[in-house]
C-alpha cells in the first residue's frame, strides 16, 4: 500500500474591486483595512469576489511541494 504524504499546494486567485479614494495610498489603506476586518463591508466585497472565482474555478495551482 502506498504511504500518503503531506503536500502543500499554493493556489493563486486574482481579481479586483473598486474603491473610492483620493489617492492610490488611500485605496491601498482601505483594502488593507478590509482585509484586516476593520471594514466589514469591504471585507464582504473581497470575500464575494473570491467566492465568484472559486465558484467558476477561476484559479491556478502555482506550486506543490512536500511538507
Amino acid at each position: 500500500m502506498n504511504e500518503k504524504k503531506a503536500y502543500s499546494v499554493d493556489i493563486s486567485v486574482s481579481g479586483s474591486i473598486t474603491v473610492m479614494a483620493a489617492s492610490e495610498e488611500e485605496a491601498q489603506q482601505l483594502v488593507d483595512n478590509g482585509l484586516a476586518g476593520e471594514d466589514s463591508a469591504l471585507l464582504q466585497e473581497i470575500i464575494s469576489m473570491l467566492k465568484d472565482h472559486i465558484d467558476n474555478q477561476d484559479m491556478q495551482v502555482t506550486d506543490i511541494y512536500e511538507e
